[in-house]
């Protein structure tokens, strides 16, 4: 047998010693689950059950000791997932460990389990995994609002649709989310092979569901019945992939494809590896020729138990799209499982280049809008005039300690201060002590364009952040116009150009993955993608960011490549079209000018041409 530990450091892989074929990997991380394991049989020619049949009567003695969760039975993976009873952990603390592997097997008290030394054993048994929870998928909402089609831009997936006609046409993409509202018009409006949503599986379990107030669904019915903060994940995910209602200028990436919805995550927490898994063979099984993954763990081995399955199954040719992951501000070799396998393609995030938003304009700039965010206790901003006030030929902080905000001085006005000095709170006093009807503040050592929000709980005082750039502009501005800046909040909403348009999103996960294989793969828009949500979660239609909102726009386009070899009448490979999709992509610019780095945009930003 091979222990295999699998740390969160790349110089932490090592075989301890060998005793048996059946390799255990061991990977330290946070969210492992205690006693809960993956086998996998070795392959199986003597019927579809048969070595798991074979397995469970030989542990039939120790019924009692361990319990069978999923069974897996296909060309990508054969075995089953248990859970250890922990009645039998004394024994453990008399032996000694004699590596760190054995240590981390004695504190999980199954080194010497009878269940899992009867499995370790045992012939057919070749792999042990353990089982690590699937965080629920990272998202941001965002304040602002876009129209997909201006997604197109980026990406010339407008062009594909009218000059070339593929719309992914009889192609089955599998959804692995927290199910989907099938009753939104931009997705069919039902469920059924009838409907874009033609088939589907629940694998939340009814306790779960019960215990967030829930009616459970059954296991045939995918449909998303969430509606908390956090709902409509995987909602959002299929209207990017083929949601399509003209009514609001709405087309996703492949609006004729087909889905099969797999919902594996409930209303509140994650999910577990063995379930993702579970949901991965039912889809392979189902037809589906792409499968999005818009989850993951930080994890960035290939020899995590979800990789291995996704690599085999793009072995059997479905091309499986996974995302980089959000965690861009731990560097590198931060990529998620399972788009870490080398042959799965995994998605990194670029800011949308176009925003349809609340916006804020100045009566001396003309034609010109800009985003601004409100803090999080205010709802709208005022029409006013800036009180035209400098320190020292500087912004003042806003704080009590300065004097030149006084009530001669912004009585009625909006006050333009400096993020810093004092907290936002004393900000907001200082405001309200000298009659000013709102703030606008920036953040003077931000090195781009991006724009602040603030936290202004226990107030109502309209508060509001810019950008830098736009503040030295009115800066300047002050020391000339004694009478003061007009400050005009459009009733419409207007297209602007986002502060990063275009650029690595600062969440985007970096590679390269621990065997050093390029990772991320490609790069789709994930910053600031407008999409479906739930009926009655914001009218339907939100904003959202993450790698899982560019991970869809890959597997869209990958269906769109496999109707076109389909039409050519061209045979194809998952291989393939990875290849084509990275062949074409766009290259990637930082803000410096110079392109990014491979780690960091992949093949650069996927295009249909």
């Amino acid at each position: 047998m091979s222990l295999i530990h699998i740390g969160r450091n790349i110089f932490t892989v090592f075989v301890l010693f060998n005793f048996a074929a059946t390799t255990i990997f061991i990977v330290e991380a946070v969210n492992a689950i205690p006693r809960s394991y993956i086998v996998e049989y070795e392959h199986n020619s003597g019927g579809s059950n048969y070595h798991h049949n074979a397995v469970n009567q030989e542990l039939e003695q120790y019924n009692d000791l361990y319990k069978v969760k999923h069974v897996y039975s296909s060309p990508i993976f054969n075995g089953m997932s248990v859970t250890l009873n922990d009645n039998h952990t004394k024994q453990l603390q008399q032996h000694s460990a004699v590596s760190s592997i054995a240590s981390t097997l004695a504190k999980s008290n199954d080194h010497h389990h009878p269940v899992f030394s009867q499995l370790r054993s045992h012939p057919v048994v070749k792999h042990i995994y353990p089982i690590y929870e699937v965080p629920r998928p990272q998202w941001k909402a965002n304040q602002e609002d876009i129209s997909l089609p201006y997604l197109g831009r980026d990406s010339q997936v407008n062009d594909i649709h009218s000059k070339l006609g593929l719309t992914g046409k009889d192609v089955l993409i599998g959804v692995l989310d927290s199910g989907v509202d099938y009753y939104h018009p931009a997705l069919g409006g039902g469920f059924g092979e009838d409907h874009k949503i033609k088939l589907g599986k629940n694998l939340v379990s009814a306790e779960d569901d019960q215990e967030n107030g829930v009616e459970p669904l059954g296991e045939n019915d995918p449909y998303d019945p969430c509606r908390n903060n956090d709902a409509g994940h995987g909602t959002h995910v299929a209207g990017v992939i083929a949601g399509y209602y003209p009514e609001k200028n709405f087309v996703g990436i492949a609006p004729n494809a087909s889905l099969g919805v797999f919902r594996i995550f409930g209303c509140e927490g994650g999910a577990t590896e063995d379930t993702v898994i579970k949901a991965m063979e039912m889809a392979y099984k189902a037809g589906c020729k792409v499968i999005n993954l818009s989850l993951g763990i930080e994890n960035s081995w290939p020899e995590d138990a979800m990789s291995v399955v996704a690599e085999r199954l793009s072995n059997q040719g479905v091309v499986v799209v996974g995302v980089a992951g959000n965690q861009g501000e731990n560097g590198v070799y931060s990529q998620n499982s399972p788009a870490t396998a080398r042959s799965v393609i995994s998605v990194a995030s670029v800011d949308n280049s176009f925003v349809y938003s609340n916006v804020i304009s100045f009566d001396f700039i003309n034609d010109e809008y800009f985003s601004f965010a409100t803090s999080t206790t205010t709802d709208g901003f005022p029409n006013g005039t800036i009180a035209t006030i400098t320190e020292n030929g500087q912004v003042p902080f806003g704080c009590m300690s300065d004097t030149s905000i006084t009530t001669n001085s912004a009585q009625g006005k909006i006050l333009l201060v400096r993020r810093g000095a004092c907290t936002f709170r004393e900000k907001v006093e200082k405001a309200q002590s000298v009659g000013a009807i709102g703030v606008l503040f920036y953040d003077p050592n931000a090195q781009d364009k991006s724009v602040p929000i603030a936290d202004t709980e226990g107030t109502d005082l309209p508060f509001a952040g810019i950008d830098s750039q736009l503040a030295g502009r009115l800066a300047e501005r002050m020391t000339q116009e004694s009478e003061g800046i007009q400050v005009i909040i459009p009733a419409e909403k207007q297209i602007v150009v986002p502060p990063r348009a275009g650029k690595i999103s600062g969440f985007s996960s970096t590679g390269p993955n621990y065997e050093l294989d390029l990772k991320p793969s490609i790069t789709g828009i994930g910053g600031s993608v407008y999409s479906t949500l739930p009926l009655g979660v914001n009218d339907g239609w939100g904003v959202r960011s993450g790698t899982s909102m560019a991970s869809p726009q890959v597997a869209g386009s990958a269906a769109l490549l496999i109707e076109y070899q389909k039409l050519q009448q061209l045979n194809y490979t998952s291989h393939y079209i990875i290849e084509q999709l990275q062949n074409h992509g766009k290259l990637i610019a930082a803000e410096d000018g110079r392109l990014e780095h491979p780690v960091v945009q992949g093949a650069g930003l996927v295009q249909r041409k």
